[in-house]
């Protein structure tokens, strides 16, 4: 399922549905987003903790009780919540776990410490660091540290738990967006966790709904949220095709009486236009693609079993994110399936450029200190030059020039310049403040009433246009005038108060 619409249609279907079979769903849905704002005492992390491992449901009133028992035993008695948890009668509470992870659940709760003493403290510094974390890896890397015994989807699932916004990347919930289309590979690793979160996160800059939500209703539509009516789910193992209100927009139904009648693998240029990496590059800039759809670009092409975008992600999970790629030697990434000489070379190519570009500190900017600054400039440019040419100087708010342009050449007395070309390239390179130049190819920089005449009209113009006029500049043979200099206009009332004045005199460098 690659068009957007396609994709919030079945949102929508699903929503209505269980909302309509179950109204309190909705309850729910807003109680997840508020929770995840509100504060809330350390220990109803270390419950919610406990239930993510355990499998048990917070909101169910008995299974709650037997999480504040076991939270409290290990506060309180220890010794005693060990004996129970790794001992040879271990209440049925923590059956779901090995005896390997419960000897990890007890280090685990005893690392809330480093959150605080006091419990409300405690639970504000947890809450606040979660909430500060503005992406999911962000978050899962928080847990990792806080709990390093933690690995693969118990991370999701402790995030979960605190109501953390993520779509749960579960075996149950690939099912559901594999039978519709929405993620490519049919078995269920821990490696598609990504791929899938990703997916949330787009479902929910497409519909506006929030991912506590989003992940409630599709795990009861699956089966696969504690404590949600069985009579929910559709898309089971065995699904309930015949009962299913996306039915019509599911591959798998659509297909599994026939297979044969199921179609040619798509490609990216089957897909929607809107959908392409590099169109929606082109589009809305590079900024707004993920990793794997920058990826895919470099590629160009897949496989015969993979897209490029596929491909990208195969790519992002086995070397476990873009630095894992470009640490990687060239013969590691051939060896993944659908990977060559060529496009290795590219992707290190790109990644090295990406390298030399945090380091690349851009040209060396010249700086105008004074009407010195700007004959040293100029100084070789009109040897021997037998025509007038007038240059603009564009300068940032540290007067370092940022752009300079010939806005006219000839004789100044047949072609005068006109305002709207000097100011021209000044507002199209955002100047904060401006210097004109122009020489005399007599080599006397004496300005003429021509060149005043000119001066003003130009100083009129930076008053009008917000663009502080510094200086104009004529030159002559080893030596120049500056306007500025000798005060021949108040260039302070054109805007320039906040300026640096530009210091110096009528120079004559040693003709």
């Amino acid at each position: 399922m690659r068009d957007e619409l396609a994709l919030i249609d079945v949102v929508e279907r699903i929503k209505a549905w269980l909302l309509s079979e179950r109204p309190p769903l909705d309850e729910a849905c807003a109680r997840r987003s508020e929770s995840f704002q509100a504060e809330h005492p350390i220990r109803f992390y270390k419950e919610r903790f406990l239930a993510a491992l355990t499998g048990a449901d917070p909101t169910a009133p008995g299974q709650l009780r037997e999480l504040s028992r076991a939270v409290r035993l290990a506060e309180e008695e220890p010794e005693e919540f060990r004996r129970e948890l790794i001992g040879e009668e271990t209440p049925p509470f923590y059956a779901r776990l090995g005896q390997g992870k419960r000897k990890s659940l007890l280090r685990s709760l005893g690392a809330f410490a480093a959150f605080g003493d006091d419990p409300r403290e405690a639970g504000r510094a947890l809450g606040e660091r979660l909430r500060a974390c503005g992406r999911l890896d962000e978050a899962r890397v928080l847990v990792h540290e806080a709990f390093p015994a933690l690995k693969g989807l118990d991370l999701y699932r402790v995030l979960k738990a605190w109501d953390y916004p993520l779509l749960l990347p579960d075996a149950r919930r690939h099912v559901l967006f594999f039978r519709l289309g929405a993620v490519a590979e049919q078995k269920y690793s821990e490696r598609e966790a990504r791929p899938l979160t990703e997916l949330g996160e787009s479902i929910h800059r497409l519909t506006g709904e929030p991912l506590q939500a989003l992940d409630l209703l599709f795990g009861a539509f699956t089966g696969a949220e504690p404590g949600q009516p069985r009579s929910l789910a559709r898309c089971l193992p065995k699904p309930l095709c015949d009962r299913c209100p996306v039915s019509s927009q599911c591959e798998y139904f659509k297909y599994r009486r026939d297979p044969a009648a199921a179609p040619k693998r798509a490609t990216i240029k089957d897909w929607d236009p809107r959908q392409r990496p590099r169109e929606r590059l082109m589009r809305h800039g590079a900024a707004q693609l993920n990793d794997a759809e920058l990826l895919a670009i470099l590629l160009r092409t897949g496989t015969s079993k993979a897209t490029a975008l596929e491909l990208a992600h195969q790519l992002l999970r086995r070397f476990e994110g873009v630095t894992g790629i470009d640490e990687a030697a060239l013969a590691e990434l051939c060896d993944e399936r659908g990977m060559g000489e060529v496009k290795a070379a590219t992707l290190k190519a790109a990644l090295e450029l990406g390298k030399r570009l945090l380091h690349d500190t851009g040209p060396a900017q010249e700086f105008i200190h004074s009407s010195y600054d700007v004959f040293y400039h100029f100084e070789n440019r009109f040897l021997n030059l037998k025509m007038e040419q007038f240059y603009l100087l564009c300068l940032n708010t540290k007067h370092a020039v940022i752009h300079e342009a010939l806005v006219s050449q000839g004789s100044l007395a047949s072609n005068l310049v006109h305002p709207r070309e000097a100011f021209k390239e000044a507002i199209r390179h955002s100047a904060a403040a401006v210097i004109f130049v122009h020489n005399h190819p007599s080599g006397d920089p004496t300005p003429s009433d021509r060149d005043r005449e000119l001066t003003h009209r130009l100083r009129e113009s930076s008053q009008i246009l917000g663009i502080p006029l510094l200086d104009h500049v004529v030159m002559g043979r080893n030596k120049y005038y500056s306007f500025q200099d000798d005060k021949m206009f108040d260039f302070s009332d054109a805007g320039n108060d906040d300026a640096e004045q530009i210091e110096g005199a009528d120079k004559d460098t040693g003709d």
